[in-house]
């Protein structure tokens, strides 16, 4: 894969500091320093600083965010952190019940698709919309709550991530000042949201109806939509660039099912490749300490860069499935974070992935359009354009290892900006 990001984006940015060493500190403002982390082993040391509070989730992005995210998992210190996660542990670790759960969902979700040419995020959107209000709501819900559902939390986060600019460039005093107007539109979005949430509580039979979840759920649906949905693009889009690899995983999941070992093996290289999450959200140096052999001043703002520690490996820019069969690969992968506070909801964005990708592929095949993966660097990786070609299967499905493939190998061309 040739990446070749546009001269003023994020990761080109990163790309250009990390050629020199994998952990380059950069001054940037008003802002002492910041860390960007970009090797597998420099962000285990960081993990560990983590855990033993060296670095900390206490910095200028909690005063950003905060307002827009409200109190919850994803914005709280460390000792509110351990509080949420008790509440979330219940609902979200992959128990019998739970996974039967899930999978259903997931399954329901899917239902029956269409055919011809597709948007894959406007696709997989709705989705993952219907599987994850099924999961905590008990019900999917209509066709205009999903869509106001979007519209209020993707207002949140372009509102958080415009604040957050603000805040880099001009420092804390004078860019807190410039971010309040966007504080105030993702705070009104998130009034919003939450009326609307405590509307679907009334149902007794959701998990909605629980108060204490009920302040979760803002985060999980504002954290989860988008994350799961753009992966979920991903893979499909990964399936129609390599119809051989297609053909290999469909064959594997009619036989073993969604648990199939070479379906897992392509979610999880779709997401070495393209992590939806490209960074990790701002650590800050409580104390002056030391990164692979680099002094961090105390103050210096970590950033955690999955999308470059993913490139620490064996043919780094190429889809392949054969390499997870050595469990040494999940230790150079990170698409769910790194550390005491990775993601909380890993396991039920895995079982959605697969059972839908799994539902997937029991009724579509997957055509590549031949397209460039344009992808920019926000909060989540957008692509600028990610569509792909859905096709009824044949009873008799011909051998994929005749087919050309009709879009270009991933290797060949991308672009990120």
């Amino acid at each position: 894969m040739e990446v070749r990001p546009s001269a003023f984006s994020f990761l080109a940015l990163v790309r250009r500091l990390s050629r020199a060493r994998p952990l380059s500190v950069l001054r940037l403002g008003p802002i002492a320093n910041i860390a960007f982390l970009t090797d597998p082993e420099s962000l285990y040391q960081a993990a560990q600083l983590e855990k033993h509070k060296i670095l900390s989730r206490q910095n200028f992005s909690q005063a950003v965010v905060f307002p827009i995210l409200g109190e919850g998992v994803f914005s709280s210190d460390e000792a509110g952190w351990q509080q949420h996660k008790q509440i979330l542990v219940r609902y979200l670790k992959p128990s019998p019940p739970n996974l039967k759960i899930w999978r259903s969902a997931a399954r329901k979700a899917v239902g029956g698709i269409g055919l011809g040419k597709v948007d894959g995020i406007r696709f997989c959107r709705p989705i993952v919309q219907k599987a994850l209000l099924e999961v905590m709501l008990g019900n999917i819900l209509t066709g205009a709550d999903r869509k106001r559902l979007h519209r209020l939390t993707h207002r949140m986060d372009a509102m958080a991530e415009v604040a957050t600019f603000w805040v880099l460039v001009a420092g804390r005093t004078l860019g807190l000042k410039l971010a309040q107007p966007f504080q105030w539109i993702g705070f009104r979005a998130r009034k919003q949201l939450e009326k609307q949430i405590d509307r679907w509580g009334r149902d007794p039979g959701s998990l909605a109806s629980n108060a204490r979840f009920r302040e979760e759920l803002r985060t999980l649906l504002f954290a989860g939509q988008d994350t799961t949905a753009t992966a979920l693009a991903f893979v499909l889009w990964m399936f129609g660039a390599h119809p051989q690899v297609q053909e290999e995983v469909r064959q594997d999941v009619l036989e073993s099912g969604a648990q199939s070992p070479k379906l897992q093996q392509a979610i999880l290289e779709t997401l070495r490749l393209l992590p939806p999450v490209h960074t990790v959200p701002v650590r800050t140096a409580m104390e002056e300490t030391e990164i692979g052999g680099v002094p961090i001043p105390k103050g210096t703002e970590v950033i955690y860069c999955l999308w470059f520690a993913h490139r620490c490996c064996a043919q780094p820019e190429e889809f392949v499935l054969e390499r997870w069969a050595d469990k040494a690969a999940k230790k150079q992968s990170f698409p769910f974070g790194i550390g005491p506070k990775h993601c909380v909801g890993e396991h039920l964005a895995m079982t959605l992935l697969t059972e839908m990708v799994a539902a997937i592929l029991r009724q579509r095949r997957i055509r590549s359009l031949g397209q460039e993966l344009v992808l920019r660097a926000r909060t989540v990786l957008v692509p600028k354009q990610l569509a792909f070609r859905l096709e009824r299967l044949s009873r008799n499905r011909p051998d994929e290892k005749g087919i050309k493939t009709l879009g270009r190998p991933f290797s060949q061309k991308q672009t990120a900006l």
